[in-house]
């Protein structure tokens, strides 16, 4: 399930790029980028910028993409962030929310690596197409 996830985001971050300023990274140059946190690099508590709100906002709607290729149902996400960095998303098929993630201190999300995105993003998916399946009669 990984490799569905981390395509779904690298499919989600070319479809912005409307000026083609992405197009001489490769895939792993374009998360690295956006994605992963250099080691011993410590983000401060200030006010979440832009930027990083929206790549917070891109990695979920990538994982709501997965899903929908997966099962074939729709799936939405919705995201409260405050200026802090802290907040909720949560992705939704129908009337199921099929996943709940807090978000606390925004300025820090971030991966150690590009294995360990691909890793949690797929977890996630996993976790999400588990709790369609598990409660798919509230769905229908």
């Amino acid at each position: 399930m990984e490799g569905v996830f981390k395509q779904a985001l690298i499919d989600q971050l070319r479809a912005l790029d409307a000026y083609g300023y992405w197009n001489r990274l490769s895939d792993e140059e374009l998360l690295g980028r956006l994605y992963i946190r250099e080691k011993g690099a410590s983000a401060t508590c200030a006010e979440v910028d832009e930027a990083t709100t929206r790549n917070i906002k891109l990695y979920y709607q990538a994982l709501a993409v997965a899903f929908e290729k997966r099962c074939g149902e729709m799936a939405n996400v919705m995201m409260e962030l405050n200026s802090e960095g802290y907040g909720r998303i949560l992705v939704i098929v129908g009337r199921l929310i099929v996943l709940d993630k807090t978000i606390r201190d925004a300025s820090k999300f971030g991966f150690g690596s590009l294995e360990e995105l691909d890793k949690k993003g797929g977890s996630a998916l996993d976790d999400a197409l588990k709790a369609f399946e598990k409660h798919r009669s509230i769905f229908t």
